[in-house]
């Protein structure tokens, strides 16, 4: 069944919920196809000029992707330098699904808090009737994939390599949550021609040689925006350019065509601390004012940071390494459009030991 008028009341719908940015609603319908793939149901498919056509978004929108389920087929290799074993994509997984187009009540809605933790015990959400609403602020892959409950789910998309596999546990669980993100998002957000177009300007002024990138998202007090929550103090930062310095020095010696660094931050002071320390290196997404997409505090969301963002998160996943902010889910979405075992590192003064 592909026709977008078919009608169900077996879905999951994905809404954005709160202050919630960017990253978090490309993670939220992860999740979504995630609850859709095990239970069997259809996708919620909302189509209008400006908005998604797959989840109720503000900012996730046919200007800015080339959204994958409208697409169909598409070639199963997914992007990996380390090719998994043969599966499936995730998007010809939802060729079984027909995108719905009908309202109706929610048998259940999943935020992630409640008592009775859906997206924890993933086996009781084949038991529920009816539409599914998926309403978080957090990811919710590692609680799909922790029970060891869906591990032929996970077979099946090439994350394990059986289904009689163990619980995934420990640094092997982030390791899997991160590649089912990485595989979804690089699968389902494709550019739109607009964001290529100026994708290719940028990935021009980075050049052919070494690209190192590098997200410093400072956080209260220190962005261009309001922001609640700390996440980098400046110590962070100057220790991690100490160490940059080194790297950079060790690329140059070892590549002839140059190093270049892309750089993401939510400061306008760091970016200019870090052309002083690295001339003529950096490029940045000049031209488009940065703000956060979330809505903070009732800031207007513009076009143009909308637009920034998105570019900030597809030219960090172009980059040969990566230096992000820990606990910033904008760090985790630039790794997630890499380049699968692209080399990261967090911008954390114990964490950079090694570079």
């Amino acid at each position: 069944m592909t026709s977008s008028n078919y009608k169900t009341a077996h879905t999951v719908v994905y809404i954005k919920r709160g202050t919630t940015g960017l990253s978090g609603e490309l993670i939220g319908i992860c999740d979504a196809l995630f609850i859709g793939f095990y239970t069997g149901r259809a996708i919620r498919c909302c189509v209008s000029p400006r908005s998604s056509p797959a989840v109720y978004s503000t900012v996730i929108t046919r200007d800015l992707f080339d959204f994958g389920l409208l697409h169909m087929p598409l070639n199963s290799t997914l992007i990996s330098k380390s090719p998994p074993p043969p599966a499936p994509s995730p998007l010809e997984k939802v060729l079984q699904h027909a995108p719905p187009s009908f309202k109706s009540p929610y048998a259940v809605t999943i935020t992630g808090q409640e008592p009775k933790d859906y997206a924890s015990r993933i086996s009781t959400l084949k038991s529920v009737g009816g539409t599914i609403q998926l309403n978080t602020l957090h990811v919710l892959a590692d609680r799909f994939i922790l029970n060891g409950r869906a591990n032929g789910l996970l077979a099946d998309l090439g994350l394990l390599f059986s289904r009689f596999e163990r619980g995934v546990r420990g640094h092997e669980l982030y390791g899997t949550v991160d590649r089912y993100y990485g595989r979804c998002v690089k699968s389902l957000f494709r550019p739109s021609a607009q964001v290529q177009a100026w994708l290719e300007k940028f990935e021009a002024a980075l050049g052919d040689g070494v690209r190192i990138g590098v997200h410093i998202r400072m956080g209260q007090g220190k962005s261009d925006w309001t922001d609640s929550r700390p996440f980098l103090e400046q110590k962070h930062v100057d220790a991690f350019i100490k160490r940059l310095k080194k790297f950079v020095a060790q690329q140059r010696r070892s590549h002839k065509g140059g190093v270049k660094i892309f750089l993401s931050t939510d400061s306008s002071e760091e970016e200019a601390l870090m052309r002083r320390s690295f001339p003529g290196m950096v490029v940045t997404t000049e031209g488009f004012r940065r703000s956060h997409v979330g809505g903070v505090r009732a800031a207007k969301v513009t076009q143009e940071a909308v637009m920034k963002a998105v570019l900030d998160q597809m030219l960090l996943g172009k980059c040969d390494y990566l230096f992000l902010t820990r606990m910033s889910g904008f760090s985790k979405m630039g790794l997630y459009f890499a380049e699968e075992n692209t080399s990261f590192k967090y911008i954390w003064l114990r964490l950079l030991q090694s570079l």
